[in-house]
């Protein structure tokens, strides 16, 4: 970590020095008026002791402009060069230690050093007092098209990641495996500050620890100027950034019970016009289950019957690298690049007492089943952003660049011991399988967006973006023979995919009375390829489709607010639910694709009212939203076994008629409360299979969080939440509730912080659904680890917390582009 450390600094270092050198040879001829240089000392007041990690910002006394700034040593000394002659400014600052402004300091031919000597930095004052603004801030905000739900007001997902951030916020759900759907959706888009996620869904948010998040924003109405792709909407998560010089970091570290570890590290180096950039994060959790299932088949007669039971234990394992730099290259210039690296490993096993009998008692096999499932995926991501600000506030123009490539593969063996109804292995056959899929993939884009200000208030936005994808989809599948070594039967499946997705956006925005609007048009062209190589199959979607937005809003009093919105979006099939190629799950599960699956479609409409109250407030959200077209999982038999195919087919219609009401109220001086109730009337109508349709389930989700502030470095949470039952296509599932507590202490000024949880106290975390259809029936039942203990430590290097900027102490800003 050392070396890592000290080659970081070097990269950092050498990178600004030829930066500085302009690309002409006189570039090694120095300045005689650019030879100043700026000294001193930096100790704390109390302990006498030198203060390493302090930052110095320098600006210009004529306007303020940020000129260069430095971190102190270990002995607590800086220097600031090389400096052009002029009078300049310096703030002093760390966190948890009042600022000093030292004036009047002047660099002239008279005075090259300019030594401001010992300064000496008291605890508490203005930076404490940002804390506390912070701590009462809401865990929840409402914008024109989105909620901001600020992570750190949650102490409760400390030791998760951007899932266990989002779960206890209206429009959100996160079922037992972690899979989160916004408003009875899995379809939605993950951005990281702005920009694309490699990953996508649940996936994306896995990778990113909740410790690194400053907010997120869950758009569930977005504007025409972003991607419609996703039914449900938007999770945009932004990373924490920090604006001070200088060297200022992060560090956390969890451990858990019963295999539970994570960690992550991120670090700002900033100085003038540069602000690097670098993150890792590592993580490896195990979760511990157990399930039981039954399923009855009507093909044959006599029924066949299935029932399992046996425990299914996940294990995740990630590391990800991020790392950049932003650079104002003038005052109206901003060029950002990122780049991002990682690995994930799923690794699930499931081990099952499986008995297969004729009803009523006429058992027709017994056997113990083992799977092991190995999940791997290698990727990264570039993005090169570049903004230009013209004379006119508000008029931007701005430029993504992107490339993401994903490489990996799924293998998965089972094994399968025939048992005597004793329970005892027989001496027959057994069925060993092995089945690998590789799917890499490959993503290009280029964005373009212009923003024009006009009268009255009035703005103009407007951009194209060109998204091409490619991904193969190799399937290998090998039965084996007893001793599990030679192949008996090899089946191989290629399939190639190439999506091609061009676009054109406008919004337009005003006031008319005191109404706010925005009105947005975006066109899209797409067209997609599935190439299958063993049946010479080609199949295409080849099409053009308009995305129309409306945003509403009015302040009807100063602490009311209304927003109105509609807009229209698109699910567009994974790549993996058109493959036809059966592929091989367990024993009793084939998964099989539908090349004929069609894009889904969803008009959504919104009405929001706001109460602001001080430091509360009060929200209440309907909606209603119709998907055409509707893409839905099912289950059919295969002939004449109890082995099931799990395929993707396209229902009519589904309707969802729902409300959301939010509370967040400051009880006491120390002690605050956040209710959120959430109800609605999900109706599924149309033909699936065959067969039609015709259901409707009225749902019912509360989520409370009860924070108190024991005292002043002391904070204690409990969470807990109720989920309603609800229908699918093919069957229903049932209720599920839990409860998660924790507690957070601050240490050594509010520069470490111990977090402990403890998830699922109740063990009430279970999920369990049926399934009806054509000739059968089938229950399934999962039971959650109960009450998990963790402990997440983290602490602050330097001044590691964005500061609110003042007029007289303006500060560079990392510029990021959506």
């Amino acid at each position: 970590m050392k070396n890592l450390f000290s080659l970081l600094i070097l990269t950092l270092l050498t990178t600004n020095l030829f930066a500085q050198i302009p690309g002409n040879t006189k570039a090694s001829i120095p300045d005689p008026a650019s030879s100043g240089v700026l000294k001193g000392k930096i100790i704390d007041a109390s302990s006498n002791q030198p203060m390493e990690y302090a930052s110095i910002a320098l600006y210009s006394a004529k306007d303020s402009a940020l000129i260069s700034g430095a971190v102190t040593a270990v002995d607590g000394t800086f220097s600031v060069k090389p400096l052009k002659y002029g009078q300049y400014y310096a703030v002093i600052n760390f966190i948890g230690f009042q600022k000093q402004t030292i004036k009047n300091i002047q660099i002239s031919p008279n005075k090259k050093l300019y030594d401001i000597g010992n300064i000496r930095l008291s605890s508490g004052g203005h930076s404490l007092q940002e804390v506390t603004v912070t701590a009462a801030q809401s865990q929840v905000q409402y914008k024109l098209d989105k909620k901001v739900v600020n992570v750190g007001q949650d102490i409760n997902s400390r030791n998760g990641t951007a899932i266990e951030a989002l779960q206890n916020i209206p429009s959100v759900n996160v079922d037992v495996d972690g899979n989160l759907t916004l408003r009875g959706s899995s379809s939605f888009t993950v951005l990281i500050d702005g920009r694309p996620s490699v990953l996508s869904g649940s996936d994306a948010l896995k990778q990113i620890p909740a410790t690194s998040i400053e907010n997120i924003e869950v758009i569930t109405n977005p504007s025409a100027k972003y991607d419609p792709s996703g039914v449900a909407g938007i999770i945009n998560v932004i990373l924490k950034k920090n604006v001070n010089l200088g060297l200022t970091g992060i560090v956390n570290a969890s451990v858990g019970t019963r295999d539970k570890y994570r960690s992550d590290v991120s670090l700002n180096y900033n100085k003038g016009k540069f602000n690097y950039i670098l993150s890792m994060n590592f993580s490896d959790m195990k979760r511990y289950s157990t399930f039981d299932s039954y399923r009855e088949s009507t093909i044959t007669n006599p029924a066949q019957i299935l029932t399992s039971n046996g425990t299914r234990n996940p294990r995740f394992k990630s590391n990800t690298f991020r790392g950049g730099f932003d650079y104002k290259m003038t005052q109206k210039d901003v060029i950002s690049f990122l780049a991002g690296i990682g690995n994930f490993n799923f690794h699930p096993t499931s081990n099952s007492l499986d008995s297969t009998y004729f009803s009523p008692a006429s058992y027709q096999k017994i056997a113990s089943n083992s799977s092991s499932m190995d999940g791997k995926m290698n990727f990264y991501n570039l993005n090169l952003n570049w903004q230009h600000k013209f004379d006119d506030k508000g008029h931007e123009l701005s430029a993504l660049l992107y490339f993401a490539k994903r490489d990996g593969d799924i293998s998965n063996i089972q094994n399968e011991t025939i048992l005597n109804p004793s329970e005892v292995p027989e001496n027959v056959t057994n069925q060993n399988t092995t089945s690998v899929e590789s799917v890499p993939s490959n993503e290009y884009r280029v964005k373009i967006d212009y923003t024009l200000p006009l009268e009255g208030g009035k703005k103009f936005e407007a951009g194209i973006q060109s998204q091409i994808k490619t991904e193969d989809d190799n399937y290998t599948f090998n039965q084996l023979d007893q001793a599990g070594k030679l192949p008996v039967e090899t089946l191989n499946s290629l399939a190639k995919y190439t999506e091609d997705i061009h676009a054109v956006y406008a919004t337009f925005e005003g006031k008319l009375s005191k109404i706010q609007y925005q009105l947005g048009l975006r066109g899209e062209y797409n067209y997609r390829k599935i190439a299958q190589a063993e049946a010479s199959k080609t199949t295409t979607i080849d099409r053009f489709d308009l995305f129309p937005t409306i945003h509403l809003s009015e302040d009807i009093t100063p602490t009311i607010q209304t927003l109105a919105s509609y807009t229209r979006r698109v699910q567009r099939p994974e790549d993996h639910d058109l493959n036809p190629f059966p592929m091989y799950m367990d024993p009793n599960n084939i998964r099989q694709g539908n090349p004929a699956l069609k894009p889904e479609f969803v008009d959504s409409y919104e009405l929001s009212v706001i109460k602001k109250m001080k430091s509360s407030f009060i929200s209440f959200e309907t909606y209603y939203r119709v998907n055409h077209d509707l893409i839905t999982r099912v289950m059919t038999p295969k002939e004449n076994s109890n082995i099931f195919i799990n395929s993707m087919e396209n229902m009519n219609e589904s309707y969802s008629l729902g409300a959301e009401l939010m509370a967040s109220m400051d009880l006491t001086k120390w002690l605050k409360s956040t209710l959120t109730a959430d109800v609605f009337n999900y109706k599924l109508k149309g033909t699936l299979i065959s067969n039609a349709v015709d259901k409707n389930s009225t749902n019912y989700n509360l989520r409370l969080n009860m924070s108190a502030q024991v005292e002043k470095t002391t904070k204690f949470q409990i969470n807990g939440f109720y989920r309603g039952p609800s229908v699918t296509a093919q069957g229903t599932s049932k209720e599920m509730f839990g409860l998660d507590m924790a507690v957070q202490k601050d240490l050594l000024n509010r520069r470490l912080s111990a977090v402990l949880q403890v998830q699922n106290v109740l063990g009430s975390m279970n999920r369990s659904f049926t399934a009806t259809g054509t000739n059968f029936i089938s229950e399934s039942n999962h039971y959650m680890e109960k009450r998990t203990l963790t402990l997440t430590i983290s602490y602050k290097i330097n001044n590691y917390k964005p500061e609110k900027k003042k007029a007289e102490e303006p500060s560079l800003e990392n510029q990021y582009i959506n």
